[in-house]
């Protein structure tokens, strides 16, 4: 990045940001270097983070500059660039930390990356290198890698991915961990990763799944599991009882590339203690995550326990089919939410979703709350941890026109799927290009104190100390050359000689000059 080095010593403090609510730093910290002035290109700048427990981020924070102007733009991104929430900054102060907060919390998992970042259109961004990361203590937060402030320029808020330096960008959000009381429970953190997460010699459709009970009664609110890459296709989650009956279903969408997937049952389903049930989803191309041999005794979740000593289970079939095989008492990393009877479901919301054919658009939803989210590479999106209420969704894309332009979508008691749009390609005028912009160079130099001398030669060279090229065709006799044939963006190196009859003097002491772009 265009930044200059330098060294700061900077005392560092964590306290929460209100009631519940952590950030990194408190209004009183400022910025070894308040705004990079050498840098006035537009820029996303960011930071990756994580959280101990899952919950809500709120609100995104920058420290700004006077110098740092524009609108701003601030972002939440999952680790591997899906736009998970947007916001505008508005009534900004002319310096120090500025808040946004995002229309609606979002909620974030436990032990899963996620990036938060703000939009400098103007540079001149807080920055400072070198800087003492490990120091910084904001628990449950915590940074999810060792040089964790990025960058990306570009002339829109664009996924940061880039480091300079260890360099900190200031940039911070406000965090409010879910309270215990909600009781929700997992076998498997999402910070769990198996030894193979895609087996690279079955591509065979097949439905993997996990028997369990829980000592208590309560409520599936869903289905997870763990994704490698190649584990492609649609992917359907179910919910059995121990003989085989089908209890709930549900259809994945928004799966990011890799890592868990979590999809939601349209309403919870509850299940009896001490009885055993079946959590499976279909993986239609195979290449499924396993770990063979897997220590089930070890496995401690309770309520929630496994029903079997094998509890890992398969089904081999074009559609999703009841898994009851067994194989070397594998883990094919399949889990659930569970909420035990009594305490409070956090998972009793819902989704919209659908496809926008033929442009990678963004998504906005509004009314009874509001968000926005990018179709993937395949044109899907979703929203989920929807109440019920009555919602508007509106895709836009430059230079596209859609089919509806938006759609009205009402939920009560249950998810929707298939609010689906078509993209159309609109001509775009091109902006007008602006003229070239023309240099030049002009040298002045001080006159010899000889009278004699019949004038002077001038001499160009594109490295520092030559090789040299006379400019003039004959000697010069005023003091002042006008170089006209310059580039923009390039440095030029110059000295001079006086001649005086057949003779010329050395060489003088060498000037640069640097044409500046455009």
């Amino acid at each position: 990045m265009k930044q200059s080095l330098f060294a700061m010593i900077l005392a560092l403090w964590i306290a929460s940001a209100g009631l519940g609510q952590t950030s990194y730093w408190t209004n009183s910290i400022t910025p070894g270097t308040p705004e990079a002035t050498v840098d006035s290109s537009s820029v996303t700048l960011g930071l990756q983070f994580y959280s101990d427990v899952p919950g809500s981020v709120t609100a995104v924070k920058f420290y700004k500059g006077p110098h740092n102007t524009g609108t701003h733009i601030g972002t939440l991104w999952t680790a591997a660039g899906a736009r998970l929430a947007e916001v505008t900054f508005s009534g900004e102060t002319a310096s120090g930390w500025q808040q946004a907060n995002f229309s609606v919390p979002v909620s974030i998992a436990a032990n899963t990356p996620y990036v938060i970042s703000y939009l400098a259109p103007n540079g001149s961004y807080a920055f400072d290198p070198f800087f003492s990361w490990p120091a910084l203590n904001a628990a449950p937060l915590h940074l999810s890698n060792s040089s964790p402030g990025v960058y990306s320029y570009g002339s829109s808020a664009s996924f940061p991915a880039s480091t300079w330096n260890g360099s900190n960008y200031w940039v911070d959000l406000v965090f409010v961990p879910t309270t215990a009381s909600s009781n929700l429970v997992t076998y498997w953190p999402s910070s769990a990763v198996p030894s193979i997460p895609a087996v690279p010699n079955d591509s065979s459709s097949v439905t993997l799944g996990m028997q369990f009970y829980a000592d208590v009664a309560g409520s599936v609110t869903a289905i997870r599991f763990y994704k490698g890459a190649e584990n492609t296709g649609t992917h359907v989650g179910t919910l059995w009882s121990g003989t085989g009956l089908k209890l709930a279903e549900v259809t994945f969408s928004g799966e990011t590339a890799s890592g868990w997937q979590q999809a939601n049952f349209s309403s919870p389903v509850n299940i009896t203690a001490n009885s055993p049930y079946v959590i499976s989803y279909l993986a239609p191309q195979g290449r499924y995550a396993v770990d063979q041999a897997y220590s089930w005794s070890s496995q401690n979740a309770a309520p929630l326990h496994a029903s079997n000593s094998s509890a890992g289970v398969y089904t081999y079939a074009s559609g999703s089919s009841f898994p009851k095989s067994v194989w070397n008492d594998s883990n094919y990393w399949v889990d659930l939410l569970f909420v035990p009877a009594g305490s409070s479901n956090p998972s009793t919301t819902y989704s919209i979703s659908g496809q926008v054919s033929g442009s990678a658009a963004k998504v906005t939803l509004s009314g009874a709350t509001s968000g926005s989210v990018n179709t993937d590479a395949s044109g899907n999106y979703s929203f989920s941890g929807l109440p019920n209420g009555s919602y508007v969704i509106a895709p836009s894309q430059s230079g596209y026109t859609f089919t509806p332009s938006t759609s009205s979508v009402s939920i009560n008691g249950g998810s929707k799927t298939g609010v689906n749009f078509i993209a159309t390609g609109v001509p775009v005028v091109p902006p007008p290009v602006p003229p070239p912009v023309s240099h030049s160079i002009t040298l002045t130099w001080t006159p010899s104190i000889s009278p004699s001398i019949s004038g002077y030669n001038v001499y160009r060279a594109s490295v520092s100390g030559g090789p040299y090229v006379k400019m003039n065709s004959s000697p010069i006799a005023a003091t002042s050359y006008l170089d006209s044939n310059v580039a923009s963006g390039q440095v030029y190196f110059y000295v001079a000689t006086t001649v005086q009859d057949t003779n010329e003097s050395a060489y003088s002491a060498q000037t640069i000059a640097v044409v500046p772009t455009p």
